[in-house]
């Protein structure tokens, strides 16, 4: 039987999703995300759990990095709008988190034991999310993470370390910042033949910026310009990146399940 079939029985991930169709049905947790809803702008519109699992399905941009922008500032918190917050993206991320758990079978070999590994990870990395830091590139981020946490987990797990070196494995690694992702992404494209030459250099020259700070997923580069020095019109530049944009978030998993961290 493979992983993917064993994780939707009677496992950690089957009993997620379960609890999560009971949680949507829930009117108080509905009460919540409506009261959410009114409150934030970055969630306008997304007036139930269905509606926020609904929109974080869409191709990824500046909404998504509002959006969970918005539930992680939530999730660090405790209480009951906290738990529910922080359930809410470990929802939204177990597709990924499924991914990680493949990726590290041969660290770990029992498809549950890897999987509940890694839930563990991913509830810790919403709970101890930098909220305040990072408001770009979150899920990416997040899943690299996940990733991170849960391979340090399984390789402590695998050898005898000495009490006084277990810090080694807490230590957390140094947040790559926004181009170095972009660019690490982009360059993974190239080589596995998800991109071409051209709409790599289209989408590092429209979204790719040498600043770590930059605020947004909003073009750097002004589409005037990129449309006059590729003689085409405004309108085929935006449709060039939306398509290589679409492409690449289509393999966004494999990226995730085959980047080495």
């Amino acid at each position: 039987m493979s992983d993917r079939k064993q994780w939707t029985g009677a496992t950690i991930v089957g009993q997620l999703n379960r609890e999560w169709e009971r949680l949507c049905d829930d009117s108080a947790a509905g009460r919540i995300a409506a009261v959410w809803a009114e409150a934030d702008v970055r969630l306008a519109g997304l007036e139930s759990l269905e509606a926020i699992e609904a929109a974080s399905r869409r191709p990824i941009d500046h909404r998504t990095d509002l959006m969970l922008s918005a539930l992680l500032e939530r999730a660090v918190q405790r209480g009951e709008e906290g738990d529910l917050a922080a359930r809410i993206m470990v929802q939204l991320m177990l597709g990924r988190a499924v991914i990680t758990a493949h990726a590290l079978r041969g660290l770990v070999r029992d498809a549950e034991e890897r999987a509940q590994l890694v839930v563990v990870a991913l509830w810790e990395a919403v709970r101890g999310f930098p909220a305040a830091r990072r408001t770009t590139y979150i899920a990416p981020w997040l899943a690299w993470d996940v990733h991170a946490r849960a391979k340090r987990a399984a390789l402590a797990a695998g050898a005898e370390i000495p009490v006084g070196d277990a810090t080694e494995y807490a230590t957390p690694e140094r947040p790559v910042n926004a181009s170095e992702e972009l660019a690490k992404v982009l360059a993974w494209a190239v080589a596995e033949g998800v991109l071409s030459t051209d709409e790599v250099e289209l989408l590092a020259a429209r979204y790719g910026s040498e600043s770590p700070e930059r605020r947004s997923w909003t073009s750097v580069a002004d589409a005037t310009d990129l449309a006059r020095d590729r003689g085409v019109s405004q309108a085929a530049i935006r449709q060039r990146c939306s398509r290589a944009a679409r492409k690449l978030s289509k393999a966004a998993a494999r990226y995730v399940a085959t980047n080495v961290f």
